[in-house]
């Protein structure tokens, strides 16, 4: 198949003609998400060859799969889906990547406040008190409100990545922010006002 001649912008057509056969399609996916897959994958392990070794695996594998693939409304989301199950499934055959569970009980996120709100929201003695409690959330917690507030996924999007129901992801985030609620509840009410939360 001729290759296309020029980037292609839009994720859909992206991936479309990538699973038409597009190696340069294919490429211009692998360079256009692998950045943010590697932050994501550093989330779950420090071991960064691990990661690569991860992303790499999983685009060799959707390159060889490539005519199986059907259409998804969410490239990104796909893609984050795939790179979790599949850091789990190598885990699993790397003991040396123990941490890694079923439950991605090491979710290493450092969610800082200047990320997730206007800077001139918080004093700098808010923004570490945020910090200090943020580190108090599970590890699934941090995960949901990474992807809430670090990539503005809705519940669904959230619930189709960590593979739980729409309901327990409204959950994740309801509790995480309940916790912050009752320890620091002014920055609390300014975090829900901001993002105009449905609590």
């Amino acid at each position: 198949m001729a290759k296309a001649s020029t980037p292609i912008s839009d994720d859909e057509a992206l991936w479309k003609t990538f699973t038409e056969g597009d190696e340069t399609a294919f490429e211009q996916l692998f360079k256009r998400y692998y950045s943010i897959l590697f932050q994501y994958g550093r989330k779950f392990s420090l071991d960064t060859e691990f990661v690569k070794d991860a992303i790499q695996e999983l685009f060799t594998e959707l390159w060889q799969r490539r005519t199986f693939l059907s259409h998804t409304p969410s490239v990104r989301n796909y893609l984050y889906k795939s790179l979790r199950r599949k850091m789990l499934r190598l885990s699993t055959n790397h003991p040396e990547n123990h941490e890694l569970t079923d439950e991605v009980n090491q979710f290493a996120v450092t969610l800082s406040p200047e990320q997730i709100l206007l800077d001139d929201e918080f004093s700098d003695l808010q923004r570490q008190q945020m910090t200090h409690w943020l580190s108090y959330l599970t590890p699934r917690q941090r995960e949901a409100i990474y992807l809430r507030f670090y990539h503005d996924m809705d519940y669904d999007e959230i619930a189709s990545v960590m593979t739980v129901s729409n309901h327990a992801a409204r959950n994740l985030i309801y509790e995480a922010l309940k916790l912050l609620r009752s320890r620091l509840i002014s920055i609390t009410i300014v975090l829900i006002a901001a993002l105009g939360l449905d609590l």
